[in-house]
């Protein structure tokens, strides 16, 4: 994993399943994780965990939106795939979510 900080986003270069990702943190996504105590490396490993999972979501041309829920933390992280970069938009904690406007769901 590499870090590359660029004005407000943070970008990590993640391998996942032999295919190199830039994961980006914007400042929003990283103050929402802190205020709900949700570290940046739990964000990265729930990531990985989902890895089969997002390398078939399909963004050929376009963007995804979706959202991988860890329910052994009571996590969610809601996301958008384009290519071969991950935009994580926000992360919510809670036993119960409303997600709205995402049509595929990552369940771990």
């Amino acid at each position: 994993m590499i870090l590359i900080k660029k004005g407000n986003k943070r970008s990590l270069l993640l391998t996942l399943k032999g295919e190199v990702y830039s994961v980006n943190l914007t400042k929003h996504s990283i103050k929402r994780s802190k205020e709900r105590g949700i570290t940046i490396p739990s964000i990265i490993k729930t990531i990985e965990k989902a890895a089969n999972r997002i390398k078939t979501l399909d963004s050929k041309d376009k963007t995804t939106p979706f959202a991988i829920i860890n329910k052994s933390d009571n996590t969610a992280i809601i996301a958008k795939k384009e290519n071969s970069t991950i935009h994580v938009v926000t992360v919510l904690k809670n036993k119960e979510f409303q997600i709205e406007n995402i049509n595929r769901v990552i369940f771990l």
